[in-house]
């Protein structure tokens, strides 16, 4: 079940030019504090995104493109994500399951994510709100250099699961973060049999957001 809401958060294309090494600890000691001064405050954030899915054994991409919502509940955070091309669609992680809604198939389909939900929030939270002290514990984290995302200087960390169970999910995760904002512009997923998926970030903004966005249409409705 985990593999569909993994699925379900997908990814895009590496960053535009190679990165310039670092040399110096201090880069991602700034950098993970960065991240945390932001997710101390955080409460929501709403972005535009694009979507890639790359299958190796077709080697053919899945393009997506829509809208991603982030909610902190206590300790909890929530998810919802409006997909509007190539057709609307609509996934909402709360409350200790996953709801997806196809328009094209005016079909709901919901699932108990309670067993899995560290994981889940372990992949969740990488890049908007999550404290770096939960990321360490769970990824071995390396920055690989600076590079230019959406004319932003961003730094390069390179993530590995240190448990088997992450590890056969993702084999790598790579995030590209603002340091200013604390937040991924970029995050991309490789997965042990080639795959991956890349989500591109833009039109970053923080404060409210409604509650009729994490709510789904019930098939029928």
């Amino acid at each position: 079940m985990l593999a569909v809401v993994l699925a379900l958060m997908l990814v895009d294309i590496g960053a535009s030019q190679s990165p310039t090494p670092s040399s110096d600890a201090g880069d991602l000691k700034s950098v993970l504090a960065a991240m945390d001064k932001t997710g101390a405050t955080f409460k929501s954030a709403q972005a535009d995104i694009e979507l890639v899915q790359y299958t190796e054994v077709v080697k053919d991409s899945d393009v997506q493109s829509g809208q991603i919502f982030f909610r902190r509940k206590g300790s909890d955070t929530e998810v919802a994500m409006q997909i509007l091309k190539p057709h609307p669609k609509r996934v909402v992680i709360k409350d200790g399951k996953l709801t997806f809604f196809d328009q094209m198939t005016n079909q709901t389909t919901v699932r108990d994510i309670t067993n899995n939900r560290a994981d889940v929030e372990s992949f969740m939270n990488l890049g908007f709100g999550g404290r770096t002290g939960e990321m360490m514990k769970d990824y071995d984290v390396k920055m690989t250099g600076w590079e230019t995302v959406d004319g932003v200087r961003v730094a390069r960390l390179e993530l590995v699961a240190k448990s088997d169970r992450l590890k056969q999910f993702f084999s790598k995760i790579i995030l590209w973060i603002d340091p200013e904002r604390g937040v991924a512009l970029k995050q991309q997923r490789l997965q042990p049999s080639g795959d991956y998926q890349i989500t591109h970030y833009t039109n970053i903004k923080f404060g409210k957001t409604p509650d009729s966005v994490f709510q789904v249409k019930k098939s029928g409705g």
